[in-house]
């Protein structure tokens, strides 16, 4: 076998089934050999970006790590932003980036640089092959690596002249290591705070799992408050499951939640702090003197742990689902805001919907409306680095082929990844994409007046309207069709229609 065909068969004996690409000169060895094996999926991106994103919301769905092919540092570091998404979601994903031949290496080429320099920035394990005879190892080591909680980006660089070496190994499977148990002691303070006044319960992980919700939810039968950590990287939640409200953006909001707090419970995430240091505004979301309990670290397993929880504390009131409600649509409404947008999508969602949530301003009245629509699962951005909704519909859509995955993006936001509706096309995935246009970076302009007003000239750095883009022309220019929506109603036929059609379909939803 030669170095190619170890590195292939090292992937899928760890089961990796789905590689997205978008590779150069040195990758094209080991392009030819993906493509060879029966079973292995070669998705191909126009930006690597797309790739990264891609594989991120495969992993979280999936379950278990897809790969990404990308051509030496500079495609690497057009991928970071989504990696560095993937690594706050803790996503297993295995990233393979080409390098120059070992020969040519040292003469300094163009696109040479510091490739594991940029890796290290996003990755829990980076490793530069440099012979024929380690590359089972490393990739074997590397699979180990993202599969083990705290799961992750593992980063194999890879020299072209490997691919055609002769290699003696042929594959190898190393399991990844899931053992942990929560501290006996951190349970006991913990089931001690929790039947106080003032306890609150921080979730995240996957606590905020199907498997985990009915168990999390008895930790309150005694009257602590819980919150989901503001951007989960994957949350189930409608239909009958407990609803729970993720802590707000804003910093303000999220201090006066829990203002009264005397007991921060951490399940699977960290700490809440503010996104950024604001002038007279503490970072800090708890307030002082309130006891922080870390029963589960951010990545680690968390249903086990909220079991052990309940039976110290005593918390055994089996979980009582709600009665849904209908969402109401405001049919009568002649322009679509966030409270008519909210509605039409809580309308709309049917049970096994994959919702992507990079909706940013557009999206601040979401959460309540679509909380009584059936069972789904929602997807959002932990890193914060925008440009990651279409990347992350992607992948959700090959790793769960049978659902209908719909994808609520920001106009700005959705400029990073455009070329994603490309990929969409060519996969024929069942994917709806909802642009939320209001011809601005709304966020931007929110931020900027939380100092002083607004100047005219900030505004317009800030302005998606001169010229307007037309969502419709690029979406059909990569080959989907496309619409626009004016109001709630329009909204909600053109998604329902949406959803029973097998091929990707675009939607502008006007909001100004």
């Amino acid at each position: 076998m030669n170095g190619a065909e170890v590195l292939t068969a090292t992937l899928t004996q760890g089961g990796v089934d789905t590689v997205f690409m978008n590779p150069g000169t040195t990758e094209l060895d080991l392009v030819d050999t993906f493509t060879s094996v029966p079973g292995m999926r070669c998705v191909l991106t126009l930006f690597e970006g797309v790739a990264s994103g891609a594989a991120d919301g495969f992993g979280r769905i999936a379950g278990y790590p897809a790969a990404t092919l990308l051509h030496l540092g500079p495609g690497l570091a057009n991928a970071a932003a989504n990696f560095h998404n993937a690594r706050r979601a803790r996503t297993p994903v295995i990233s393979i980036v080409g390098e120059h031949t070992r020969a040519h290496q040292p003469l300094d080429p163009p696109l040479a640089s510091d490739i594991a320099g940029i890796a290290k920035t996003h990755s829990k394990f980076v490793e530069a092959i440099t012979s024929s005879d380690q590359i089972c190892t490393a990739v074997a080591t590397a699979l180990a690596t993202a599969t083990t909680a705290p799961k992750g980006v593992a980063t194999l660089l890879f020299p072209a002249d490997l691919a055609w070496e002769p290699s003696r190994q042929s594959g190898e499977h190393l399991a990844a290591s899931r053992s942990w148990t929560p501290d006996t002691e951190a349970l006991k303070r913990a089931a001690t705070a929790l039947v106080r006044p003032g306890a609150v319960i921080f979730a995240g992980g996957d606590a905020l799992r199907k498997p985990a919700l009915n168990e999390l939810a008895k930790l309150c039968s005694r009257g602590a408050q819980i919150f989901a950590e503001t951007f989960p990287a994957v949350h189930e939640r409608g239909g009958n499951l407990p609803r729970i409200s993720r802590l707000p953006y804003l910093p303000e909001q999220a201090i006066a939640l829990l203002e009264r707090a005397t007991a921060l419970i951490l399940i699977g995430t960290p700490q809440p702090i503010s996104f950024f240091g604001y002038r007279g505004t503490p970072s800090i979301l708890t307030p002082s003197g309130c006891e922080i309990i870390e029963v589960v670290p951010p990545g680690f397993p968390c249903l086990g742990a909220i079991e052990a929880l309940a039976e110290e504390a005593g918390l055994s009131d089996p979980y009582l689902p709600p009665v849904p409600t209908e969402p109401m649509l405001q049919a009568q409404q002649s322009h679509l805001d966030a409270v008519g947008l909210a509605s039409a999508i809580a309308s709309s969602i049917e049970s096994g919907t994959i919702v992507v949530d990079e909706a940013n301003t557009g999206g601040v009245a979401l959460q309540g409306p679509t909380s009584d629509s059936p069972e789904h699962i929602w997807l959002t951005v932990p890193g914060g680095s925008i440009g990651e909704g279409i990347p992350l519909a992607i992948g959700a859509a090959l790793a769960e082929p049978n659902s209908r995955v719909l994808a609520l993006v920001a106009d700005g936001s959705s400029l990073y990844t455009i070329q994603g509706l490309w990929t969409i096309a060519r996969e024929r995935l069942p994917v709806t994409v909802v642009i939320l246009n209001n011809l601005r970076y709304a966020i931007l302009q929110y931020e900027a007046s939380r100092r002083s007003p607004v100047t005219e000239e900030l505004r317009k750095l800030t302005s998606l309207d001169s010229p307007a883009i037309n969502y419709r022309k690029l979406a059909e220019g990569f080959g989907i069709k496309a619409d626009v929506a004016h109001t709630p109603f329009e909204l909600l036929q053109q998604l329902h229609g949406a959803a029973l059609r097998p091929e990707p379909v675009l939607i502008e939803a006007e909001l100004f």
